[in-house]
């Protein structure tokens, strides 16, 4: 099986992403955002932000879920890898129907074209026409 290329630029956009959703909605300097994020210096995110490097998956993920526990608010890492979505999953979801499935599903159609929307619309409504009859 052959590799996988990184389209061109990809990775400054996701660096870039990161940086806005760590300065812009989280407040954070960037010396701050890498003592919580583990980084040993800020430079590894100086160099995230330049584009250079990817940040890494573990420590994103970590991040993720403390600052969710913190302030009941969750990063949208599908967002941050895609630029797809919103920057942070829809939040009272779960308390509300007691399904974590029915926040993925939610969290997921948020993050379609209009054109898939509309398609799973007819889905839906045919499926459940069907049902009904």
């Amino acid at each position: 099986m052959s590799r996988i290329q990184r389209p061109a630029g990809v990775t400054l956009e996701i660096g870039h992403r990161l940086i806005a959703l760590l300065t812009d909605d989280l407040g954070m300097t960037i010396a701050e955002a890498s003592r919580r994020m583990a980084y040993s210096t800020p430079s590894t995110l100086q160099s995230v932000k330049a584009g250079r490097n990817l940040p890494d998956a573990a420590r994103l993920g970590a991040f993720a879920m403390h600052y969710a526990k913190e302030t009941g608010r969750e990063i949208n890492l599908h967002w941050l890898l895609t630029g797809r979505g919103d920057r942070f999953l829809a939040s009272g979801l779960a308390t509300t129907s007691g399904s974590r499935l029915d926040v993925d599903i939610i969290n997921t159609t948020l993050c379609l074209d209009e054109p898939s929307k509309q398609a799973l619309l007819v889905l839906l409504s045919n499926r459940s026409s069907s049902k009904a009859a």
